[in-house]
């Protein structure tokens, strides 16, 4: 009788984020007539693989809050006041709304419109710039709460800008630096005063004490956008 070689059997396998592979030993002997094992282990070797996205958590306050209109990001913005015309928002209404955790409350931006003419551009380049309480931070996501009215006047394109300078040179264009353009979380409709899905900002390393949010593009017809609620977060 002979003793073969070693053989390994080697087989990989994925299933529920784990990585296994199973490694079988034989070590086989033969004769003229005959052949037979004479001995095996199978050895299981199992790693697991995780993917982790850091959702941001913290909710930051602020003092310091303006509507803004005939406004995109880099440019110059003219403040909006509180009314039923053109460069205003609705007068029971202010920008403090926003940022006051309060779902029921809110802020509709007419910009080149005013309450009695609708159109798809109503309401767009319009915003407002606000300067956190606790100083500088780093955005990394945000969410936003539809109005309370209809699903036309949600925001649907938006862009967040940064500035650590104070005063009315938050007027200018100059003044911020562009962090994030892109969709509101607003895309799928979450109902009235309801918050849209949390968008996370992953590539943001800069500290801003103040943030312009301006919007882009609403969803559909009406003489306004309307929003209920912001929260930007930081880890």
């Amino acid at each position: 009788m002979t003793t073969a070689p070693l053989v390994v059997f080697l087989k990989k396998s994925t299933a529920g984020g784990q990585n296994e592979t199973i490694i079988h030993f034989e070590e086989a002997a033969t004769s003229s007539s005959t052949t037979k094992s004479l001995s095996f282990k199978t050895k299981r070797l199992t790693t697991t693989t995780t993917t982790t996205q850091v959702i941001p958590s913290k909710i930051n306050s602020f003092n310091t809050i303006y509507a803004v209109w005939n406004v995109s990001a880099g440019r110059n913005s003219l403040r909006a006041l509180a009314g039923t015309s053109m460069g205003e928002y609705w007068y029971t209404e202010s920008p403090q709304n926003v940022f006051d955790g309060n779902l029921t409350s809110g802020i509709c931006s007419y910009g080149r419109c005013n309450y009695t003419y609708d159109a798809d551009d109503c309401g767009q380049n319009t915003g407002l710039y606000a300067t956190a309480q606790d100083g500088a931070f780093i955005l990394s996501g945000f969410r936003i709460a539809a109005g309370h009215l209809n699903r036309y006047r949600d925001p649907l394109l938006i862009t967040i800008e940064g500035s650590n300078l104070a005063g009315s040179t938050l007027t200018l264009g100059s003044s911020w630096t562009l962090i994030y353009s892109g969709t509101s979380g607003l895309s799928i409709d979450p109902g009235r005063n309801a918050f849209g899905q949390t968008q996370v900002i992953a590539n943001n390393n800069l500290a801003f004490a103040s943030y312009r949010i301006l919007i882009i593009r609403k969803h559909g017809y009406d003489t306004c956008v309307g929003i209920s609620e912001i929260q930007l977060l930081n880890r």
